[in-house]
């Protein structure tokens, strides 16, 4: 089967399509990567409708509890650590403050 055979280009483009004009596309439209002031939320509430970077700390950091095995609380906690570093990376290449946030 090619590429041109599959029938999943067009089933994107319709999802795309169906999806532009929802509230959370929308939203997206208006996510901000981070905080420009203050990227971490150490000084500021945690909004992770309107920054990108909070999402990590408000909704991503509570999934390994989530997890079912301890084997998966451990795999979770490592990709979370994977996160954090990445955010801290990317706060001291953008150049804001890097304070890090209570968790």
């Amino acid at each position: 089967m090619t590429a041109s055979d599959s029938p999943w280009p067009s089933r994107l483009a319709a999802l795309a399509a169906a999806t532009s004009t929802t509230d959370a596309a929308h939203d997206l439209q208006h996510l901000q990567r981070a905080h420009s002031a203050d990227p971490l939320g150490a000084g500021r509430p945690l909004h992770d409708k309107a920054f990108a970077l909070d999402h990590i700390e408000v909704k991503l950091s509570t999934l390994p509890a989530t997890m079912n095995t301890a084997a998966a609380r451990r795999l979770g906690e490592a990709r979370l650590q994977w996160l954090r570093d990445f955010r801290a990376q990317f706060v001291d290449e953008w150049g804001a403050a890097a304070t890090v946030p209570p968790r």
